[in-house]
This record gives structure tokens, sequence and C-alpha cells, in this order.
């Protein structure tokens, strides 16, 4: 027979800590946690999701494939739908969740089941371009790592640089931490042969800052750097950065309602937006 003191005290915390109703789950999948762009749309994630009533489970990759650990709390935690954040253009993995609406805030293969929310990056570049030409900058240095969605990126700066006549070199590094290759790519720039530095996001532009200021090289005096993303930060960095910005919001509110709405899949894209600050 059960203590009648363990019942009273199993009765009293039910009603301090009632089961909770939530509509369903939605699963949200990230490539890479060190991105503070990620942190952002997570942030934004979860108060619409909590706002419907539906909860999160959350898990990664280690490494740009991912395997069944990673993958295991989505079989573990049955959810509505999918919500993967990050650009891949194989994504093979995503197969194992043909039965499940998914939602990609990023750029995916044009033969993935999803719907892919993203920002036209020809747009993004046009912005960011035109304000430097039209500040008189003609000789651009563009800064990146050799991931798909950096790829993507300087593509599409390379289309808007050659219609604008302008000169564009591009320089790649292997994949690694943002900050850290806009400091040792900053160490090696030439301002005597540029006018602009342009960083494929926010993180390795301010890194790209931090080694100009150790050169004693003033921004935006002697070379314009900017950045994209527009993440935390930007804004606050001195100088502050001049940034592309992502409409996270709507990105968000689209993915959302890809999963509960169980939406076919397709190709949204959304505007983004030139935020100008001093660094150009």
């Amino acid at each position: 027979m059960e203590d009648p003191k363990r019942t009273e005290e199993k009765s009293s915390e039910s009603a301090v800590n009632p089961p909770i109703h939530c509509a369903g789950t939605i699963g949200i999948v990230v490539s890479n946690f060190n991105d503070p762009f990620f942190g952002k749309v997570i942030q934004q994630i979860q108060t619409l999701a909590y706002e419907q009533e539906y909860a999160l489970t959350l898990t990664g990759f280690l490494h740009s494939e991912p395997d069944d650990r990673d993958l295991q709390p989505l079989f573990d935690n049955p959810v509505d739908g999918l919500i993967v954040l990050g650009t891949d253009l194989i994504a093979k993995w995503l197969e194992k969740f043909q039965h499940l609406p998914v939602a990609r805030i990023g750029h995916g293969s044009e033969h993935e089941k999803s719907v892919c929310i993203t920002i036209n990056e020809d747009y993004a570049a046009n912005l960011l371009v035109n304000h430097l030409v039209e500040s008189g900058k003609k000789k651009l240095l563009f800064i990146a790592t050799d991931t798909h969605v950096h790829q993507l990126r300087c593509d599409a700066f390379e289309r808007v640089a050659f219609e604008r006549g302008v000169e564009l070199d591009i320089r790649q590094s292997p994949e690694g931490d943002p900050y850290d290759i806009g400091v040792k790519m900053a160490a090696a720039v030439d301002i005597s042969e540029i006018d602009a530095l342009l960083c494929t996001n926010d993180k390795m532009a301010m890194g790209a800052l931090h080694t100009l200021n150790e050169r004693g090289i003033h921004v935006p005096k002697d070379l314009v750097v900017t950045g994209f993303d527009d993440i935390y930060g930007a804004s606050r960095f001195i100088p502050s950065i001049t940034t592309i910005q992502q409409p996270i919001a709507e990105m968000v509110a689209t993915a959302v309602d890809v999963t509960i709405e169980k939406l076919s899949p397709a190709h949204i894209n959304l505007p983004s937006r030139l935020v100008i600050r001093r660094s150009a």
C-alpha cells in the first residue's frame, strides 16, 4: 500500500506543476551552433512557437553531414514538422523525413522537398555594391569561406560587380571560425590596391576590423568595411558595421507556418535591407 504522506506529496506536486499542454512539437535542426545569426533565429522561433502552443526539439550537426546520433532526438521525440537552419545543397539526410513538412531557412537543393526561405542574394549584393559605388568605391575585395552559402554569396557579388563595371577580387579560406578568418585575411590586405573590404558575414567583419585597427588602418577613412546579416553586436561594434539585414521575423513566421499548415515544397525569397553605419 502506498504511503498516504507520499500520495499527498504527489497531489501537491501536480497542483504546483500541472501537465504542460502543447498542440504539437516542431523539430529544429541547426547546421552550425557557432553562428550568431542562427541564435537570433532560434530565439524568434521559440517565441512564435510558444505563442502557438508548440514545443521545440532542438538538434544539430557536429560535422557538415549528420550521423544517426545527431538525428536521434527527432526519432525519440516525434515532431509535426522540421525547421532546418542553414544552407545545404545536398542534404540527403532529409530523405528520412519526407513524411513531414520541412522549412529551410537558407538555400537548399532544387530537388529538396522543402520550403526554402531565403533572401535574393543578387538583390542584397546590389544594395551593398550600389552604396559603395555611389560613395566612390571601385576596387572591392570580398572575403569568404569555401562553404556552400559563401560560394553562393561570392557568385552574386561577382555578377553584380560585373554589371556595375567595378573591380572585385574574391579570396576564400577553408571553413573555420569567421572572426579568426577575418583577422587572418585582413592581415594580408594591401590597402593601396583596394578601397573597400566586403566580408561575407558580420563576425568576419569584426575580425577584420580588429586587425585593421591593430595595423593602424583607419576605418572608414583609409578603407571601408562591410558585413552581412546584421547580427547582435554589429551596431555596437567600433566602428558600427554597415551590413545587410536579413528579415528574420518574416523568415521565422513563414517557417512556422510551413510546419503547422503543412505547405507544399516551394522557394520563397524575402527582401533584405541595407543598414548603413560608420564602417562604410
